[in-house]
């Protein structure tokens, strides 16, 4: 009774490896880019949080907007 428990708190706070290659439901695989975010335009980044539903603003530096995708666990495009 208290494993199932236990697994259910444990599961609610897992989180994916940094390394984890992030893909968008919906496409093709082949067209997912695997650059990292730090590589990646301030347009490119801010398109890519409108897809993953995250708010940007671009007249932010290019670190904050890097910052906040990896917060929300988005390291690559």
């Amino acid at each position: 009774m208290l494993e199932p428990m236990l697994r259910y708190i444990v599961d609610m706070f897992h989180q994916d490896p940094p390394t984890k290659v992030v893909t968008v439901k919906g496409t093709d695989t082949e067209n997912v880019s695997t650059v990292p975010i730090e590589d990646m335009a301030k347009c490119e980044i801010e398109a890519l949080g409108k897809v993953k539903g995250i708010r940007l603003n671009c007249h932010r530096k290019k670190g904050i907007l890097v910052a906040k995708m990896k917060e929300a666990g988005i390291h690559h495009g």
